[in-house]
């Protein structure tokens, strides 16, 4: 049985302790749920929860539930491009290049170069790129996913560009057909549900929902001199690659590639590539130097 949260995990005890349901004007005498599980490894399928309504040992019905806890902002987070193609489909890079576009600029106009803190600078910073999520509240760097509402519902929600191998996920080690595609939407905390019938008053059918925005959110990668490290080997959805022009650092946004390159692999080396043909090594940096640096000088 595959690892899920507390709450999946409440939801899953709810059904499986009912004797009988109803659903859709029928009664069934056995329940049985689960979370699905992915065919191989890497990544969950969309629906967390599988209710298998059967009569006489037979599956007559079955409700195919996504989660969604009431606290919870990120519908998608640490975001590659595996990631976004199971999300978003074939075409995901052109999406994802379109939505960008809006705040191009200020990507662009960011502040890229800084030392930290400002007051007792401890170590110098340069931004690698953004890092991606997806989220349903705007954040100071961020851009509405542009998708119709339609969309949004079959690809964030339901799942219907997952690949074969979770749309079509394990059932109690069965594989069965769309079982990974969720039908419904529940939304909450385990407080909220203290039997099946509170659940069942509760789900949102997704073939008449409309859904909130849905929002890109970008976050930066940045390179720490004295630390001599990045933020981690995380997919950017924009990337910088550094150079030296006339003694002074020129950053290269590449903005049509989106999760095609990582902070640390493949942008941190020409960051430090550039900053030492200035002199400015990790070696050669110290607390003293960053409080007499001219940070405009660099740019």
């Amino acid at each position: 049985m595959p690892r899920y949260n507390e709450f999946e995990s409440h939801l899953v005890q709810l059904f499986n302790a009912s004797k009988n349901l109803s659903w859709r004007n029928k009664n069934y005498s056995e329940i049985f749920a689960c979370k699905p599980a992915t065919q191989g490894s890497g990544g969950e399928c969309k629906t967390d929860i599988y209710v298998s309504l059967r009569n006489m040992g037979k599956e007559e019905d079955c409700i195919k539930i996504t989660v969604k806890k009431a606290d919870a902002d990120f519908l998608v987070n640490k975001m590659t491009a595996s990631d976004a193609e199971g999300l978003l489909g074939s075409n995901w890079s052109a999406i994802l290049t379109e939505s960008m576009k809006p705040i191009e600029q200020q990507f662009r106009t960011s502040k890229i170069i800084y030392i930290s803190p400002k007051d007792d600078p401890k170590d110098m910073y340069f931004t690698l790129g953004w890092k991606l999520e997806i989220t349903n509240k705007k954040r100071k760097l961020s851009s509405e996913l542009k998708l119709s509402s339609n969309d949004i519902v079959n690809k964030v929600y339901r799942g219907t560009e997952q690949p074969e191998r979770r749309k079509d996920a394990l059932v109690d080690n069965v594989v069965i057909e769309n079982s990974g595609i969720a039908d419904y939407l529940l939304e909450g905390n385990s407080i909220d549900f203290s039997d099946t019938q509170s659940v069942l008053d509760k789900l949102i059918d997704l073939s008449s929902y409309t859904p909130p925005p849905v929002y890109l959110v970008f976050t930066a990668n940045n390179y720490r001199v004295m630390a001599n490290k990045a933020d981690g080997k995380r997919t950017l959805a924009v990337a910088i690659e550094w150079s030296l022009s006339n003694g002074k650092l020129v950053p290269e946004f590449i903005l049509e590639s989106p999760l095609k390159y990582q902070g640390e692999t493949h942008m941190m080396p020409s960051i430090k590539s550039a900053l030492a043909q200035i002199g400015i090594t990790t070696a050669t940096m110290n607390t003293e130097l960053l409080k007499e640096l001219d940070i405009d000088s660099l740019q």
